[in-house]
């Protein structure tokens, strides 16, 4: 073997353990993708739930698990319309849905349409305009304008759109992209499937598969079109075929495509900014996979693979003319790349390529550099054990913060006992309908449980309204949720037991939930106040290979009280519903914090809050004392305490309410709206306590 080969052998094998090191390795990738497509079913579940005429798709870097930490890629959202049908012929109408009719000229962009509405009671055009979101031509035919909706949109947030291409984002961790299905493949996007390719890749499995995915139409006009008529097209985009052939890359294919994507945002992006986009990249990718052997993917041979995807990209750039994998016709330098951004490219792509790819010890980016240089001491950075903790740690974070939709916006949707039990039907339903294992049955399980968690506790509530006793039949609806998490759900039962009286039970649950608890749990706040997770937490997170299981036995989430469960909270708690007393308060409430209107407290410190109040009542002093104790060391945590720590020091003051030491009490109270001035039930208990006194003169 000549030397130039054993150099060239050691340095991809040297790129590659880099790669390693920042998480891109099989085990992380996938765990990256069971993350956003259980994510994504769960969001979509929920959507249609609630009534809402959406299916959610994730895309991108961050579902294709083809991201590092230090790339901070964002995440790309697709909400697909389904109230709304997009049809190719007249004859695919459909009663009792928007219709869309698909309309091409022979000047037509490629990859572009018009949209035409036609109208609701029958296959006929639409001829009057009743907003400003519709254009009629000069035949009388109704058009429908790709910023369709961005106004409301931009009034409801009252923040400024970001527009990046079809998404419509208010920041820049999140692409929104609102989308229409069409009902079937428009000619144009099956290109895919007849194309001549040498047959390798993409196999005729993906391609059966690929052609039964929905094509989309998205808020994108053609760069070249004039503005009057770019304000009318939209886009053909086929992202979920194209997921999926990123979803067939073995290791060796990703990680050249994430180390190309680094060479981009490292050297490429300082002269044309994103106008040569990771969809270059990705785009580059797949003709090199479809044209090369696959014999060349092999670790020894990373850096020699990243060569031949940039001599594609070179051999674009040389023709100015970037075809499109999936939609014939297309050039994806269009309104991106114009003669002197492409002769740019062409000198630093050709630099970059004589180099060996040597460039990439240059860049900063997770420090992959430095980890490329010989190792002559020990790296001064992150271990690879540490990144991948964090990764993991930051996927947990991310599954949990969907659970929002359960703790906040979906209550909303179900606001009486009627449609809970409604929804708990139809979950038990789907459960049973849906085959196993899939991330549709998984989101649906979730789902139940959190479901039954709420319905459980609005029946028990409404059955001490009533002064009646608790039934069989909501305790199995208890049993039902307890998995929902690690104690939220066992936590309101012990607070339901608690309230009807019930205190040996609610005092053995208490134990059995505090016997839970370890440096491994981490409590997750679904209103956004972040606890720092321990490093016992991360390093089991990296450890299980059961995603769902590692939640319901690390993750203590929040424990929230609706306006239906009032009878089975502690009434001291009930303030915490009522935590306005300004009209300013008001305003900040109700326009950016919606859990403000319920009794929102960590798991923990109610533990303790509970056990206190538990021990009181069977007049056990010493566990009470504890309780209490506990309760206080919580607060006084030297490393910080995150959280509702509002809350927690309000019900800490009622404990010492019923302790009779005011000079506590008052400490709490005050220190609590030393804290948080506005919106806190503190200022009632002030008020409260001051009424008391002056009674009492």
């Amino acid at each position: 073997m000549s030397e130039a080969l054993e150099d060239s052998r050691a340095w991809s094998l040297r790129v590659s353990r880099a790669l390693n090191d920042i998480g891109v390795t099989r085990r992380i990738v996938a765990r990256r993708r069971r993350t956003w497509l259980r994510i994504e079913a769960v969001n979509t579940l929920l959507c249609t739930l609630v009534g809402s005429d959406r299916t959610t798709y994730f895309f991108g870097s961050q579902s294709e698990g083809t991201t590092t930490l230090g790339m901070k890629s964002d995440v790309d959202i697709l909400y697909s319309k389904t109230k709304h049908a997009v049809l190719l012929d007249w004859r695919e109408w459909q009663m009792g849905k928007f219709n869309f009719l698909v309309k091409k000229t022979e000047g037509s962009p490629p990859q572009h349409c018009y949209l035409q509405r036609l109208r609701l009671d029958c296959p006929l055009p639409m001829t009057e305009v009743f907003d400003h979101e519709n254009v009629i031509d000069c035949e009388g035919n109704v058009f429908v304008r790709n910023d369709v909706g961005d106004n409301s949109l931009q009034t409801q947030a009252g923040v400024k759109l970001i527009s990046h291409g079809p998404s419509r984002s208010f920041g820049d961790d999140v692409d929104m992209v609102s989308a229409y299905q069409c009902a079937r493949l428009p000619a144009e996007c099956q290109f895919l499937f007849y194309r001549p390719r040498p047959g390798h890749w993409p196999t005729s499995d993906m391609l059966v598969q690929a052609s039964q995915f929905p094509v989309f139409l998205v808020k994108q006009g053609y760069p070249d079109s004039p503005y009057h008529q770019r304000l009318l097209e939209w886009r053909f985009s086929t992202s979920l075929m194209e997921r999926l052939l990123v979803f067939s890359f073995n290791i060796i294919q990703i990680k050249v495509y994430v180390l190309l994507k680094m060479i981009r945002k490292s050297f490429l992006k300082q002269f044309v900014g994103d106008n040569l986009s990771t969809f270059h990249i990705k785009t580059a990718m797949m003709f090199t996979i479809e044209s090369y052997p696959p014999d060349i993917w092999r670790e020894e041979n990373i850096v020699q693979c990243a060569l031949y995807c940039m001599t594609t990209l070179f051999r674009w750039l040389k023709l100015g003319y970037c075809p499109h994998f999936t939609i014939s016709g297309v050039n994806l330098f269009v309104g991106k790349l114009g003669k002197p951004e492409l002769h740019t490219l062409l000198s630093v792509v050709a630099d970059i390529m004589c180099d060996n790819l040597s460039c990439i010890t240059l860049i900063q980016m997770d420090e992959l550099g430095a980890r490329l240089q010989p190792v002559t001491r020990a790296f001064p950075g992150k271990s690879r054990h540490e990144i991948n903790m964090e990764i993991c740690g930051r996927m947990c974070r991310q599954f949990c913060s969907t659970h929002q939709y359960f703790l906040f916006e979906f209550p909303n949707g179900i606001v009486t006992l009627s449609n809970l039990y409604n929804n708990f039907s139809r979950l038990n339903i789907l459960n049973d309908m849906l085959r196993e294992p899939s991330f549709e049955k998984e989101a649906s399980t979730i789902i139940l449980r959190f479901v039954a968690n709420k319905l459980a506790s609005a029946l028990a509530s409404e059955k001490l309204r009533l002064n009646q006793p608790i039934t069989g039949d909501i305790m199995q609806v208890y049993c039902l949720s307890f998995e929902s998490d690690l104690l939220s759900s066992r936590l309101k039962f012990a607070s339901m037991l608690y309230c009807s009286g019930q205190y040996e039970a609610a005092a053995s649950v208490l134990s059995y939930c505090e016997g839970l608890l370890g440096p491994h749990v981490w409590q997750h706040c679904a209103c956004g106040r972040v606890h720092k997770p321990s490093r016992a937490f991360l390093v089991k997170c990296l450890k299980t290979e059961n995603d769902l299981e590692f939640h319901k036995k690390s993750v203590a989430s929040c424990i929230i009280f609706t306006h239906l469960e009032t009878w089975v909270v502690p009434d001291h708690l009930l303030y915490e519903m009522c935590r306005k007393t300004t009209s300013e308060d008001a305003f900040i409430m109700d326009s950016e914090l919606q859990w403000m209107k319920y009794v929102v407290i960590d798991c923990i410190p109610f533990l303790y809050y509970l056990q206190y109040l538990t021990y009181r009542e069977l007049d056990q002093p010493d566990r009470k004392h504890t309780a209490l104790q506990n309760l206080n060391n919580y607060l006084c945590n030297p490393g910080g305490v995150s959280g509702h720590v509002e809350t927690v020091t309000n019900v800490l003051g009622h404990c010492y309410e019923l302790e009779n030491r005011p000079d506590m009490f008052w400490q709490c109270y005050t220190q609590s709206l030393h804290n948080h001035p506005r919106n806190n039930a503190a200022n009632w208990h002030v008020m409260r306590l001051l009424n008391q006194q002056a009674r009492q003169r």
